[in-house]
């Protein structure tokens, strides 16, 4: 039933209350040990005794302690990409690689400070990895991660403790996260089961009887941040905090209710300090570990190449994504092949074509993704003098390198490296009956994409008064 279709849900002047309390007697928790063992126990210690209804909100450390979720720094191999993030944000490079494993994506980074997308949903200050309240014992350098999946803890905790005790209860395993706007760090919700984790109130009646328009409460991260404020920040020792008496928590829910997808997200843009950032920091890059690239993140990048400016408006763009190693060998040998060919003719040497070859080959080749950038003409202008054809046709090469730019930029922020390879000009056709593409599409240029397996080279430029010639009058 709906909450806004239940007779109790109305106005009611007298007192209500809840009743929070933190159980004693946890023991320090360590990997493997049993959760809901160590649950009944301390309800045991603290003379409670589960009812329908009530809610146990778990510390995230211990869920992530006994599911052995440490990882010791000095085991840590450092990319590239983590070393110069590092020095960004300034923080221990190990640490930072660790945070972009467990990440899809850079929201924001500047000294002391790096959010990122968790791969779980939720934008968090370093992924929410921690090295606080964790016995470092004489390392000082180990880290706890997240659980693998909080709402699928959430749920078998509840199944469990419904079969030992008899009692419908609902799980929350909180964490302390900090706000964009505000300071200080509040419980959040980043597991839950059994209870109504966002709540519609849309449609529920107010005080005047007009009907709430838009208002949905993230009940979950009420719940979790009542419940941090029993288990304290430091050396408290209070992991567990049981909950009676909160109005229509129960139902089925979970803490990815309370995740905003990315698409209806205000506050997500590029700030202009970033986009200077992004440009000045970029480089080339040609050579990349063999971590895969998610699809989200493919996906992302392309949306950022749709939303460049086109003549007319047309978005004259067409992009092959290759990720499978099939369809890269079979392009990078057919060009191959063509070069060695067209080098011939040439009259180079076989030793120089050979090299050529190989290394365009295996530019191809040793890419995650690779991108093959085309144009269009079908939605351009037709003119029927070459004059106007002519410009018309650049104007959708115009376009279409803006996109690529913003394919560049979009993968440098999402922390993967890139590079062009404009090679697809020479063998338009070639490369087009490789991938078997319609033959209105024109390859244009191939992006090669990946986590970077260097740096890259530092870029020089030519003086600014080189390039530039400004007219005053």
């Amino acid at each position: 039933m709906n909450i806004r279709e239940r007779p109790e849900y109305v106005r009611n002047i007298g007192p209500i209350s809840a009743h929070l309390v933190a159980l004693g007697g946890v023991p320090m928790v360590r990997p493997g040990d049993d959760l809901t063992a160590l649950v009944l126990k301390s309800l045991a210690a603290s003379h409670e005794t589960l009812r329908d209804g009530d809610i146990l909100i778990i510390a995230q450390k211990i869920v992530s302690k006994a599911q052995n979720r440490f990882v010791h720094l000095r085991d840590v191999s450092v990319s590239p990409q983590s070393e110069q993030l590092a020095r960004t944000v300034r923080k221990d490079a190990r640490l930072v690689e660790l945070i972009l494993r467990e990440s899809t994506e850079i929201v924001r980074c500047r000294r002391d400070v790096l959010i990122v997308a968790h791969k779980l949903g939720p934008i968090m200050a370093n992924a929410g990895i921690d090295l606080s309240n964790v016995d470092q014992g004489a390392d000082d350098g180990i880290a706890l991660l997240l659980p693998e999946n909080p709402d699928r803890t959430c749920r078998e905790l509840c199944n469990e403790l419904q079969a030992a005790t008899g009692a419908k209860v609902g799980v929350i395993i909180n964490d302390s996260h900090g706000r964009a706007f505000r300071n200080g760090t509040v419980g959040v919700a980043i597991g839950a089961a059994g209870v109504r984790a966002l709540q519609d109130l849309r449609g529920v009646p107010d005080l005047y009887q007009r009907p709430l328009q838009s208002t949905e409460v993230g009940l979950a991260d009420e719940i979790a941040s009542a419940a941090s404020l029993l288990m304290g920040q430091a050396g408290e020792g209070r992991p567990i905090v049981l909950a009676r008496g909160i109005l229509y928590a129960r139902g089925d829910g979970c803490a990815n209710d309370l995740v905003r997808p990315k698409e209806i997200d205000l506050f997500r843009s590029t700030s202009r300090a970033d986009v200077a950032g992004a440009i000045s920091e970029r480089r080339s890059i040609r050579r990349y570990t063999d971590r895969p690239v998610a699809a989200s993140v493919i996906h992302n990048i392309l949306q950022a190449a749709g939303s460049a400016p086109s003549a007319h408006n047309r978005q004259p763009w067409r992009f092959v994504v290759l990720k499978n190693s099939q369809s890269k060998e079979r392009l990078a040998q057919a060009m191959g092949e063509r070069l060695r060919a067209d080098r011939t003719r040439d009259g180079d040497a076989p030793e120089h074509i050979e090299a050529d070859a190989s290394q365009s080959i295996a530019r191809i080749t040793g890419a995650p993704v690779v991108i093959l950038v085309c144009l269009t003409m079908e939605t351009m202008d037709n003119y029927p003098d070459a004059r106007r054809a002519e410009a018309e046709h650049l104007m959708a090469v115009q376009s279409t390198a803006m996109a690529m730019q913003n394919i560049l930029l979009s993968a440098h922020a999402a922390g993967l490296g890139a590079s062009i390879m404009c090679a697809p000009l020479f063998c338009q056709d070639t490369a087009r009956t490789a991938l078997d593409l319609p033959k209105s599409w024109e390859p244009q240029a191939l992006i090669t994409l990946g986590f970077p397996a260097n740096a890259g080279k530092p870029y020089r430029r030519r003086p600014f008064n080189e390039i530039v010639r400004i007219l005053e009058e």
